[in-house]
């Protein structure tokens, strides 16, 4: 199935919120369980999928409002919206951490500071959902999907990849077209 809840990168207030293996290992079970209510149709199926659903809900708000990156400094807030923008681009840390004004030393600390992960991570996951998006909607080959995602080489995509899906691309293709 991969991970069905944005692959460690869910939309938060328009900024990306990473879960923990932790928070991943409380929130997946629910929506697991969310989903198979829905397929099998039992009675009193809708109101428990909504007590399941406002369960997930509070867990996400509860991270959302522990780690506000609207605070996140300046400069961070620069990296990110650079990184949006270019992720399908060669980037180096050198050239982030340059748009922020910042040493790459300083920079690596300060952004792990305000996201909860290395850059690195952050990019990767970005790339990795995007390439998810393409492998599910379009008929594009994986190599193909792999590259124009913004990754430099098919291991560190495939690598990247399986750390945030959990599953490989084909299985994503494979499967991400059947879930609702």
């Amino acid at each position: 199935h991969g991970n069905p809840l944005g692959m460690n990168l869910l939309q938060a207030q328009g900024t990306q919120l990473y879960l923990t293996v932790r928070e991943e290992e409380i929130i997946q079970p629910l929506y697991f369980q969310m989903m198979e209510e829905a397929r099998s149709r039992q009675p009193y199926s809708i109101p428990y999928i909504q007590g399941l659903t406002q369960c997930i809900l509070i867990l996400l708000l509860r991270k959302v409002e522990s780690r506000d990156l609207q605070k996140a400094p300046n400069s961070i807030q620069q990296a990110l919206m650079f990184i949006h923008r270019h992720f399908r681009e060669p980037l180096t840390l050198d050239g982030i951490a340059a748009v922020a004004g910042l040493s790459p030393h300083y920079f690596c600390q300060v952004f792990h500071d305000a996201t909860g992960v290395t850059v690195t991570r952050y990019l990767n996951n970005l790339r990795a959902q995007y390439a998810r998006n393409l492998l599910v909607t379009e008929n594009r080959s994986i190599t193909d999907v792999c590259f124009e995602s913004g990754f430099g080489s098919f291991a560190s995509f495939s690598r990247a990849f399986r750390e945030c899906h959990h599953a490989t691309p084909l299985q994503i293709r494979k499967t991400g077209k059947q879930q609702p």
